[in-house]
């Protein structure tokens, strides 16, 4: 499954997630697939450390952009959740290339 279909279906059935966060996914996912195509998980010594790299360039990305309504806590939270596979794969895969 994609991210997109993944996103779509989060959306449509999960109801936790705060409104402010789902009128915005779009510049979420966005943001999310340029950090994550930029990122090389052979600079960091464990998955763990590598998510957390996203999760600290995500946070850098979103005090230049300012999504009015959403906290950063709001937003790290969510993509740390339902990111987390996408971040798990793709640094997975990557690891052959170190």
């Amino acid at each position: 499954m994609n991210l997109q279909k993944t996103v779509r279906r989060i959306l449509r059935e999960e109801s936790g997630v705060p409104l402010n966060v789902r009128r915005r996914i779009y510049i979420l996912e966005k943001l999310f697939n340029i950090i994550l195509s930029n990122s090389t998980p052979c600079d960091y010594e464990n998955e763990e450390y590598f998510i957390e790299g996203i999760l600290y360039d995500l946070e850098t990305y979103l005090i230049t952009f300012e999504l009015e309504g959403m906290t950063e806590e709001e937003i790290l939270s969510f993509v740390k959740e339902y990111f987390y596979s996408e971040m798990r794969t793709y640094y997975i895969n990557s690891q052959e290339d170190c």
